[in-house]
């Protein structure tokens, strides 16, 4: 299988951030994170796959539980999960960071389309 540059793994998450697995799964329940989605992979299992901007967000999300709660970091980062994904992805490749995004009004103006 060929890896998508635009998807990243609950595994590849856990290990940029420095957090298990099972926490990148909560703050995605959470919702902190964007939705994920399981790939089926017969005998091998399954694999949650997340967009690539997920491992700069889940950074922001565990400098935020520092000092702010979880429904707090939700209300802040859901700009960014409204955006359309390929938008938020092209941003953070261009080097904006989560928290330039969460304060940009322009994010607001790039939401998924509802019947996505």
């Amino acid at each position: 299988m060929v890896a998508d540059p635009n998807e990243v793994t609950t595994a590849e998450i856990a290990q940029a951030v420095g957090v298990s697995r099972q926490t990148i799964l909560s703050w995605g329940d959470k919702d902190c994170l964007p939705k994920r989605y399981t790939q089926f992979r017969g005998s091998y299992g399954r694999s949650s796959r997340w967009p690539a901007f997920t491992i700069p967000l889940a950074l922001y999300v565990r400098a935020a539980l520092r000092r702010s709660s979880f429904a707090e970091i939700a209300r802040a980062v859901k700009p960014i999960l409204d955006a359309d994904v390929d938008w938020v992805n092209r941003q953070i490749g261009a080097g904006r960071t989560i928290e330039q995004l969460m304060n940009d009004p322009e994010t607001v103006k790039h939401r998924q389309d509802d019947n996505s």
